[in-house]
Formats: structure tokens, C-alpha cells, sequence
């Protein structure tokens, strides 16, 4: 299956959106006649998941258009976050105890880094799980175990 199969605009159309465009139209037809069985106007049923369909795509490709603006203006004036690289540290517990703390404060009012400690925590659960210890020494509890 091709992943793009045509572009409008500077959008491409991928088989995934087009799967998933079909699975709401069919959603939508079947909704449909579950309306008209009751007595309500399917139309509305249909329009109400065309529409729903419609703005879920066009939000997901502005979301996605958004977050890369910010990550090109962040590269370019230099702003990125100066904490970026101690998620995965922190998450772990490896900061020394004042970079700790001050990381902690840090995630009240940085998005980006309570992202990047929210998609690396269940890679250290496992990890955690799976009994590993921190590399020459003994396992340390964690944030994550607390």
C-alpha cells in the first residue's frame, strides 16, 4: 500500500487517512440507519460523523504543522529548552538531588519536558520491572517508583 497517495495543497493524503476516512463514513452509515430505525432523521447521524471526521483530520494537521513551526523557530533563535537533555535523568533519579528539585519546579512550567518525562516513564517502569539496576551500582529508587 502506497503511504502517500496524493497531495492538496501542501497536504499529503496518506492510505492510513484514507482508511480511516472510510471506516467513519461507514460508522456513519451505519449510525445512519440506526437514526432512521428509530425514527430520526439519519442525515444528522451521518453529518454529525462526517464533520466530527473532518475536524478531527484538520486539527491533527494543524497540531502536527504547529509543533513543527515550534520546533524550526526553537532550533533557529536558539531557545530550546535549556533542560531538554535531563528528562530521561530525571526519570531515572540520576540528577544530583539540587538539579532534581529544580528540574521538578522546571516541569511546572515547561510543556516540552513534562512530555519528554511523560513518554520516557513507561520505558523506565519497564526497565524497573524487569529488575535492571543503574550501570556500576546498585538499583536507586526512582521517581517513578514513588
Amino acid at each position: 500500500m502506497l503511504p502517500v497517495l496524493f497531495t492538496v495543497g501542501e497536504f499529503p493524503v496518506k492510505a492510513y487517512g484514507v482508511s480511516k476516512a472510510l471506516a467513519a463514513i461507514v460508522a456513519g452509515l451505519v449510525l445512519a440507519r440506526a437514526f432512521r430505525r428509530r425514527g430520526l432523521d439519519g442525515a444528522v447521524a451521518l453529518a454529525l460523523v462526517l464533520h466530527a471526521m473532518l475536524w478531527g483530520f484538520l486539527r491533527a494537521k494543524l497540531a502536527l504543522k504547529l509543533k513543527a513551526a515550534q520546533h524550526a523557530t526553537a532550533i533557529v533563535t536558539g531557545l530550546e529548552c535549556p533542560w531538554a537533555n535531563e528528562a530521561g535523568a530525571f526519570v531515572v533519579n540520576a540528577l544530583d538531588p539540587a538539579d532534581q528539585e529544580a528540574f521538578l519546579r522546571h516541569l511546572g512550567v515547561c510543556a516540552a519536558c513534562r512530555h519528554e518525562v511523560i513518554e520516557l516513564t513507561p520505558i523506565a517502569q519497564l526497565l524497573t520491572a524487569a529488575g535492571r539496576s543503574r550501570p556500576g551500582g546498585e538499583h536507586r529508587a526512582t521517581n517513578i517508583d514513588q
